[in-house]
Formats: structure tokens, C-alpha cells, sequence
């Protein structure tokens, strides 16, 4: 006797074949660049920041009345802005101007009068940038590829064994650069001055323009050193004289994708700090309002005078709450810090995936020789493109 089978239940229809945002940007780098506002505001990288700021401001504060690296700051971020409006316009002198201001003129002027205590000064603040950059730079690339972070004391500790070589690679283009102006100034000097002979000399000088390139060439890469050297380093566990070469070689393959990823993310760090200092400033004038709301008259304004002419208690307390005063903006500073080297660390790592051909995953591990790739891979990484 035939038995009566259960009536099949129909198969499930597949879906509609569709296109998903993370299958479009998986396979891409400059999305990652926009991955930095957020990994700058990490625990880790925020108090390197912090650190860092605090030790420079204390070692600026041993300086004297005229603060070392506040005056070289103001004057190289003016510097800057007029960097900016050169190169938008196509002006090569003022390109040439800028450029010498920040890596030459501006430095060497607090040198003037003060030598000694102006150098010791930017010696020590570039001690500190670069360890805690590099710390920053190593969390970010860490992070970024799928590796296991450090805690902040091991991590600081990595960046502060590989801080001769990230020094090195942050000031060798500057004095190669100053070598070459040197000899180009010289032989000016020695075809140029002779009466009559200045002819000749003119003539030969022709031979001095193919170092006027090089010379263009290296101050973009000292423009650069502080950006993707250290971020190389941190990397890559390698000398200077390696992350010098890389750097070079990057900037000169790929010079179009490298400048794309500069402005995308000098465009997207500028958003990020001014929606940041913009909250720390509305912080700090919030906290200053609202702590004297209550306040007498009087104590209020002993509080807000700056005169020494009262009683230590109100000193103290004036003293004590310019900090609490100050520290949403001291936040925005290290906030800024650390993204800086965050993104310079996105920048150099998608750099070396383009001329490379080097997974953005793969980070130097100390006992493994080589670069390690991450645990687990994200699906889409070997097709990555612009």
C-alpha cells in the first residue's frame, strides 16, 4: 500500500542581486583616510597627545618671557597659510618663500641672541614630538591593520627604542638640503665674483639648475619628514636612512595619488579640529561662567584679575582654576596632535600599498623580521585601489 508523502515546501527565492556601500569601499584606500578623526580620539593616542603637549608647553614655559616654540609655532602656522594660497595660485616665489620660512628662516631666528637656549629648546620639543608621534603612529598602524595594541606604556616604550632613528629621518633631508643650497651658493660665489670673468661664470652656472630641482626635491621630502618619516619608522621597525629612501621613492612614484591623499586628509583633519576646539573653547568659556555664577562681586573679581596683590588662598584658587580653565583647550590640542600622526600614518601606509604593492595590514613585529600580516584579514584587501 502506497504511502502518502508530506507536501514539499517550496524552495526560498533568492534575493535580487544588489551592491552593498562596504562592497564598493572595501577594496578602496582613501576611504581608510577618513577612518582618522576617529582613530585619533582613541584613549591611547589622545594621552600621547596629552603628554606631549604638556612636556612642550612645560619645557616652552623653562624658555623665559619669550616662549621658544610658541613664537616658531605662530609664525610657521602664518607661514603656512601662506603656503597654501601660493601653491593655489601657481606662484613658485612664494612657494620658494613659504617653503624657506618654515624649514629654514623661521627655526634659525630664535636662534639669533639666545643660540644655546633656543636650540636646546627645539632639540628636546623634537625629541618629544617624535616619541610620542611615533607612539601614535604605531598604535594608529597597529590598529589599522587588525594587530593587537599595546598598552600605552609598551607602546611608548617601542617608539621611544626607534627615536634615533625617527630624529634622524625628520632632520637628514633638511641638512642635505642645506648642503646642496650650500654648494650652489658657493660656486655663485666663485664664478660670480670675478670681474670679467662673470661671463663665463654665468655660462657655467647653467650647471647649477639640475641641483635647483634636486634642491625643490628634497624640501618637499623635509616638508614631508615630520608627516610620513616617522609614521615610517613605526611601521616599518627600520633606520633612517630606509625611511628616508621610502619616503623618496613614494613621493616620486606616485606623486599625484600622494598629494590626493595629503589634501583629502589635511581637508578632513582641519573639519575635525575646528569641530573639536570649537566644543573645548565652548567647554572652557561654560565651566569659567558658570563656576562664578554665585560668586560675590568681589571674590569674582579678585578670581579674574591677574594681579599677585592677594591673599595666597586666592592665588592658589586662581592658579588652580585657570587649569580647569584651560584644560578642554589643552585636550583639543592633544586631540590635534594625535590626529596629525594618525593620518600621516593612513597616508603612508596607503602609499606603500599603491608603489609597493604592500598589504595596509601588514606591520614590522619586533621578533618576526618581516612584516606581519594581520590575524584575520578583511575580504577586499588585495584589490585595494585609489
Amino acid at each position: 500500500m502506497a504511502t502518502s508523502q508530506p507536501p514539499r515546501r517550496p524552495l526560498p527565492h533568492a534575493a535580487p542581486p544588489g551592491v552593498a556601500l562596504a562592497d564598493l569601499v572595501s577594496g578602496l584606500i582613501w576611504p581608510r583616510l577618513l577612518q582618522a578623526p576617529l582613530l585619533a580620539a582613541r584613549f591611547t593616542p589622545v594621552l600621547m597627545g596629552l603628554l606631549a603637549v604638556g612636556a612642550v608647553r612645560l619645557v616652552d614655559l623653562l624658555s623665559g618671557e619669550r616662549p621658544v616654540v610658541e613664537s616658531t609655532l605662530d609664525a610657521i602656522a602664518a607661514s603656512f597659510r601662506y603656503l597654501a594660497k601660493s601653491a593655489a595660485q601657481l606662484d613658485g616665489a612664494g612657494i620658494h618663500a613659504a617653503s624657506a620660512d618654515i624649514l629654514l628662516r623661521l627655526p634659525l631666528a630664535e636662534l639669533e641672541g639666545r643660540p644655546w637656549l633656543a636650540g636646546s629648546v627645539l632639540v628636546v620639543v623634537l625629541a618629544i614630538a617624535s616619541a610620542f608621534g611615533g607612539a601614535i603612529a604605531r598604535q594608529a598602524a597597529l590598529h589599522g591593520g587588525g594587530h593587537r595594541v599595546l598598552s600605552p606604556l609598551g607602546i611608548l616604550l617601542e617608539a621611544v627604542g626607534r627615536l634615533h632613528s625617527s630624529v634622524i629621518a625628520v632632520v637628514l633631508p633638511t641638512l642635505l638640503l642645506l648642503a646642496l643650497l650650500l654648494v650652489v651658493a658657493l660656486a655663485g660665489w666663485v664664478l660670480l665674483s670675478i670681474p670679467y670673468v662673470q661671463v663665463l661664470g654665468a655660462a657655467l652656472m647653467g650647471l647649477a639648475v639640475p641641483l635647483a630641482f634636486v634642491a625643490v626635491f628634497l624640501g618637499f621630502a623635509a616638508l614631508l619628514g615630520t608627516a610620513l618619516m616617522i609614521p615610517c619608522v613605526a611601521a616599518e621597525g627600520t633606520d633612517a636612512l630606509d625611511a628616508i629612501q621610502r619616503v623618496l621613492a613614494y613621493a616620486r612614484g606616485a606623486f599625484v595619488r600622494l598629494t590626493f591623499y595629503v589634501a583629502l586628509s589635511v581637508a578632513v583633519g582641519l573639519l575635525a579640529c575646528w569641530l573639536v576646539f570649537a566644543i573645548g573653547a565652548a567647554a572652557s568659556s561654560v565651566f569659567a561662567d558658570a563656576s562664578r555664577a554665585f560668586l560675590g562681586e568681589e571674590t569674582a573679581a579678585a578670581l579674574r584679575s591677574p594681579s599677585s596683590d592677594h591673599p595666597w588662598s586666592i592665588l592658589a584658587t586662581r592658579a588652580i582654576l585657570e587649569f580647569w580653565h584651560g584644560l578642554p583647550v589643552l585636550l583639543a590640542q592633544a586631540y590635534a596632535f594625535s590626529l596629525f600622526f594618525t593620518a600621516s600614518s593612513l597616508v603612508y601606509l596607503g602609499m606603500r600599498r599603491v608603489v609597493d604593492g604592500q598589504d595596509m595590514g601588514e606591520i614590522w613585529v619586533p621578533g618576526a623580521g618581516t612584516a606581519v600580516r594581520p590575524p584575520e584579514p578583511s575580504a577586499g584587501r588585495d584589490d585595494e585601489s585609489l
